[in-house]
């Protein structure tokens, strides 16, 4: 083995053990953090990541009085960020491409001025094997599918009836996952 992969092996265990002393942070076996990504919890939240996770510099995971879990063997690639003022579930070997948002609350829309509307929302829930495209986003109350692929750019607003592709804003179901089904889009709530 040579120094500078020793180093980054000692650097990656001090930036874990320097996050769970700092916050509510537990992580499972062959966890990896990048420099420079943030992991944080406020107002009783709580992190939990998975065994052979990989967390890459620039992303931001947060639990703000709420829960994220990310189950084993999933990837969070940079500039996502994932925010839970409630819950946020993320299942085993999920693929988050780069700037990913995922969050489970927003501003009240019916009070002005927004700002001070306060936040309502309702937990996100991500199946086993899904892979979410750089720059989508997923919205308060969406729950995916096992399996299921959400392309770049897509605005996920409502959970999809069916595991498929996922595209547009807002997001609709263009086809299943096995190539069945006509070109034609199906409303994804």
């Amino acid at each position: 083995m040579n120094f500078d992969y020793l180093l980054r092996r000692l650097t990656g265990r001090l930036r874990k053990v320097l996050i769970r002393i700092s916050y509510d942070v537990q992580f499972g076996d062959r966890v990896y953090v990048s420099a420079g990504a943030h992991i944080r919890t406020f107002d009783g939240g709580r992190v939990v990541i998975g065994a052979g996770c990989d967390i890459h510099a620039g992303s931001l995971i947060e639990a703000r009085g709420g829960v994220v879990t990310i189950g084993p063997r999933s990837i969070v690639n940079r500039q996502a960020t994932i925010v839970a003022g409630e819950r946020i579930e993320i299942g085993p070997d999920a693929l988050i491409a780069e700037g990913v948002t995922i969050r489970d609350r927003h501003h009240a829309r019916h009070t002005k001025p927004y700002n001070l509307a306060g936040m309502v929302g309702a937990p996100v829930t991500i199946g086993v094997n899904v892979w979410i495209g750089a720059k989508a986003s997923i919205l308060a109350g969406v729950r995916l599918p096992d399996d299921i692929v959400v392309g770049a750019g897509a605005v996920v607003t409502k959970s999809p009836p069916q595991t498929g592709i996922l595209l547009g804003v807002p997001a609709r179901l263009h086809r299943s996952s096995n190539g069945e089904g006509s070109a034609a889009c199906v409303d994804a709530g």
